[in-house]
């Protein structure tokens, strides 16, 4: 798996993991079935422990700093979305976001098609000079 493969840390895995817990992560599959299971609990049950402490301070709420979320596009939501995700759910998003790329271009086309017509349309109403 190449490195532009790897799924990149979300905004709140960043806000509730740091690098001991990253560290432990790395450790798992160097130990035992009986450590794994208990260190991939204890882990989660650490990050699930931050998430409540940071979100019962106030001002915490997690928004994108350019934008309210009514001000997404879905095709902007699933950009962010598809940098962390991998295989099939990332051609998933592909699929997806080729389709509004289509439908974009679809309705740009029937825009330009409106704009014609409405100009052809307003040269057939105005008067034409030397006929009486």
């Amino acid at each position: 798996m190449s490195e532009n493969d790897i799924p990149r840390m979300t905004a709140l895995d960043q806000m509730v993991s740091d690098d001991s817990l990253q560290a432990m992560k790395a450790v798992i599959p160097y130990t035992s079935s009986k450590e794994q299971q208990l260190l991939s609990v204890l882990i989660k049950f650490m990050e699930l422990k931050r998430t409540f402490q940071m979100f019962q301070q106030p001002g915490n709420d997690m928004k994108m700093a350019s934008a309210e979320p009514a001000a997404l596009s879905p095709s902007e939501m699933l950009q962010d979305i598809r940098q962390y995700t991998g295989g099939n759910v990332r051609e998933s998003i592909d699929s997806l976001l080729n389709a509004f790329q289509t439908i974009q271009v679809f309705q740009m086309y029937q825009e330009m098609e409106e704009e014609k017509s409405n100009h052809e349309s307003k040269l057939d109403e105005s008067p034409q000079p030397g006929i009486d």
